[in-house]
């Protein structure tokens, strides 16, 4: 009789002995972009440095810094005050339009011939240049897009790109043009360019779920009610997550989160979640 009544209370201790709760994660492939990333200075590709033609002294100075000016419009004069040379004052033209964006003399100043006196900027021809490493210019393709953030997000298109590094920094410069021309921005504009090289669908997962033993690696992969654990191997780190290239396939799921210790072969419960 004693051993009868052991033997129902092992019975019932054994039933109400709770299994393991397990929260799980379905395996799901997806589309990773892989970016690069260039520091970029926004530049205008149509730009003049004025020389100065004659020395002499800076007269009816006509344009101010910052000021508009037309193809051929007169900024000011250069003139000889020495007597001896009686030549006509000799108008400084800007050859583009654009904006006066260096001024390196006022009226009155003395300058010299051949030396920088106006810069004019066109800043309607406005792009991004960047220095690409030589490891990285296979990836990029002229036409390809991407995206300029200096405070604000441009999209802009790789618009050239010098198929030659530098033999000093190995490097070479790329220049990125921006697709919507009416966007405010302005030269000497500084930040960076992300450029979408490709797009692979992987897998991904969670590097905290990933157990370690040895050189194998595993994921407790949730299978009937079981606990399994599956050797896998591992790729790419794309931030926190890493790259399962075999071992579970779409579909299949792991075990992400457990309060109890649990081993292979283990029985567990499947947590309910609420979306």
């Amino acid at each position: 009789m004693l051993k009868l009544i052991l033997i129902v209370c092992s019975v019932n201790l054994m039933a109400s002995v709770k299994k393991p709760e397990v929260f799980t994660e379905p395996i799901k492939a997806k589309d990773v972009q892989k970016k690069l990333v260039f520091p970029g200075t926004v530049r205008s590709q149509k730009q003049s440095l004025i020389l100065a033609e004659n020395s002499g002294v800076v007269t009816r100075l006509k344009k101010q810094l910052g000021y508009s000016v037309g193809k051929n419009e007169v900024i000011g004069y250069i003139e000889n005050p020495d007597p001896v040379y009686q030549y006509k004052p000799l108008p400084i033209r800007s050859p583009i339009a654009g904006r006066i964006t260096d001024m390196r003399f006022f009226e009155g100043s003395q300058v010299e011939k051949g030396t920088h006196i106006v810069t004019v900027t066109d800043p309607k021809s406005l792009v991004v240049e960047v220095q690409v490493p030589a490891k990285d210019i296979a990836s990029l393709k002229i036409g390809g897009p991407a995206e300029f953030y200096a405070g604000s997000k441009y999209t802009v298109k790789l618009l050239g790109l010098s198929p030659t590094p530098d033999a000093s920094s190995l490097t070479s410069m790329a220049l990125f043009s921006f697709v919507d021309p009416k966007q405010n921005v302005t030269a000497g504009l500084q930040g960076s360019v992300e450029y979408v090289s490709s797009v692979r669908r992987m897998i991904l997962v969670t590097e905290s779920n990933l157990i370690r033993k040895g050189q194998k690696v595993f994921l407790r992969k949730y299978q009937d009610g079981k606990v399994a654990f599956i050797e896998v191997t591992t790729g790419e780190r794309i931030e926190d997550q890493i790259e399962i290239l075999s071992g579970l396939k779409e579909g299949d799921e792991f075990i992400s989160k457990t309060a109890k210790h649990i081993k292979d072969g283990d029985e567990v419960t499947k947590a309910e979640t609420t979306n």
